[in-house]
């Protein structure tokens, strides 16, 4: 068998002591100095696997536990932009904010201010001026790339900018600047012609393949719930036994999850699963279970007692996942997309996301005459625009249906 080391363990490595007992050590960068230099946290244990859980879980509760520096802190108003900002992610206002978002922002210091030219600038000469011609290089740049995939890059702007604009103002705060160059920029706008996204959905016969293929799969009852519920790929892998109510015949929708990216020593990313919140009050929600989606949840519940009693030196039972691995842990986004992937190769249908699914059970409820204020609360829509987009959707695709009738 292979000694290859798994993919996104970074710079964990086994060492051997001096008794002869073999110890394994990680590090994850937990913070910079005032110069920029990264700060690293070791962890060691007797396996790679639980040095890797100790160093996911440092991240995450660095996420929610960042402390606020001391305003005596030294901090020179000549540092660097790039510098400045992982020291606003790592230790100021963005300790607030959620797991995914902190993730988010880190990935956009990485990509597009890190090494940059205005990155590498002092915030006390940073100018209007920079900042103008640095978000049009960028737009140019991002639309050469992504020319093809037809996104638009007036968003990709916009986040750069909303980070950048952040970390200046604690800047002023602080008095490390007396104004913020990026509080009045006038963002480029795009030549770039965007088209809109294709709604992608599983027409009823599809939609049957689809679940021929997937029966005898170990996630059919996931699957079979996706489409009857329409719930979140975040909000299945999260769900509990707790959640479900048999008796009164609905799922209550109270968390998500989310994969999200932990740096490593050399700032590699390697990723773990965590469990957050639904964004909006409306995500949380009761969504009701039909006949043939419950009889498939008992059968899968009562299989998975089985399995838990002949893996019971493994199984971790206080999880209580409804659709957790083999040994009771939740199931790896990735992993779950790899399985559809393959029931839909199987099936002979063509690719859409895992999202499709979701707007299958839209078009489902929109197909039978459900109203759309029904619709956006079983989906969990703050907006009903975001409802509306599908309804429209469905009313576009029923027109070709109806004018080509006129040939027969």
């Amino acid at each position: 068998m292979s000694k290859r080391r798994p993919k996104g363990t970074g710079s964990v490595r086994k060492e051997k002591l001096a008794n002869g007992k073999v110890k394994w050590k990680g590090y994850v960068v937990c913070g910079y100095s005032t110069e920029g230099n990264p700060k690293r946290k070791c962890f060691s244990g007797d396996t790679q696997k639980e040095v890797q859980e100790k160093m996911a879980a440092f991240q995450v509760e660095q996420m929610n536990s960042v402390k606020v520096t001391s305003k005596k802190q030294s901090i020179k108003s000549n540092i660097s932009l790039q510098d400045y900002v992982a020291y606003c992610l790592f230790k100021k206002q963005f300790n607030k904010l959620k797991e995914t978002t902190l993730a988010r922002y880190n990935c956009t210091l990485e990509n597009q201010i890190e090494g940059s030219n205005l990155g590498k600038m002092p915030i006390n000469t940073i100018t209007n001026e920079d900042l103008e011609d640095y978000y049009d290089s960028l737009m140019e740049e991002y639309e050469m790339r992504e020319s093809k995939r037809k996104k638009n890059p007036e968003s990709y702007i916009k986040n750069v900018h909303k980070l950048i604009n952040k970390s200046l103002k604690v800047a002023v705060k602080e008095g490390l600047i007396h104004e913020n160059p990026a509080s009045e920029i006038d963002l480029p706008k795009t030549m770039f012609e965007v088209e809109e996204e294709r709604l992608m959905y599983f027409k009823e016969e599809e939609q049957k393949e689809f679940l021929k293929s997937a029966v005898g799969n170990r996630y059919y009852a996931l699957f079979l719930m996706a489409f009857r519920t329409g719930l979140r790929q975040g909000e299945l892998i999260g769900l509990r036994w707790s959640d479900i109510n048999f008796d009164e015949k609905y799922v209550y929708v109270r968390r998500t999850t989310k994969t999200i990216s932990v740096l490593d020593e050399e700032r590699n990313k390697h990723y773990m699963t965590i469990e957050t919140e639904p964004k909006t009050k409306s995500s949380k929600r009761k969504v009701p279970l039909t006949p043939e989606l419950i009889e498939e949840l008992k059968r899968h519940k009562k299989q998975l007692l089985k399995e838990q009693d002949k893996n019971y030196e493994v199984y971790f039972h206080f999880e209580d996942f409804v659709f957790p691995t083999e040994w009771g842990t939740m199931v790896d986004a990735r992993n779950l997309t790899r399985t559809y992937q393959r029931i839909l190769n199987r099936a002979d249908i063509s690719y859409r996301n895992f999202h499709s699914i979701r707007h299958t059970f839209a078009t489902r409820l929109f197909e039978k005459g459900v109203a759309p204020k029904k619709v956006q609360k079983l989906m969990g829509h703050k907006d009903i625009a975001t409802t509306m987009n599908i309804y429209t959707h469905i009313n576009e695709e029923a027109l070709y249906d109806d004018v080509a009738l006129l040939d027969s």
